[in-house]
């Protein structure tokens, strides 16, 4: 008797790859971030602002001899799913219920500071992320 082998499962392949997919990108977002910080060091810091799009939220502050800070602060969002608040039984006429949700939201801040020298070329930079907080989802 000659055997098969067994049916593809389809579903099960996807959650798989999308699982990957999302560790690859997860991880690609944070070194794609430094690659892009790391690449102005020895610019001009004009041509950071010409990445950005414009000035910094705090500018040319002075945090040793002859260097120099210029810093960009960025709000992140993201969608976190939906929350179960409860169930009621409704009054009156028979036995229904209902199941209350909420959509769940986060939000937290990107600091990007780039360090330079008298001469305003890019020497050194830092990036971090805040602790996220819960926020309305209706606002973003």
């Amino acid at each position: 008797m000659q055997t098969y082998p067994s049916p593809a499962r389809p579903a099960r392949n996807l959650l798989h790859l999308s699982l990957i997919a999302g560790a690859v990108f997860l991880f690609a977002g944070c070194a794609s971030l430094d690659d892009n910080m790391k690449r102005q060091v020895g610019q001009h810091i004009n041509e950071v602002f010409r990445e950005h799009g414009g000035q910094p939220n705090s500018g040319r502050s002075r945090v040793g001899n002859n260097r120099y800070a210029y810093t960009y602060k960025y709000y992140r969002t993201r969608y976190a799913g939906r929350e179960n608040l409860g169930t009621y039984r409704n009054p009156g006429m028979g036995t229904g219920q209902t199941t209350y949700y909420a959509d769940v939201c986060y939000g937290r801040n990107l600091y990007q500071t780039y360090y330079t020298d008298a001469n305003d070329i890019v020497v050194d930079y830092r990036w971090e992320y805040t602790k996220e907080w819960r926020i309305n989802c209706n606002e973003l």
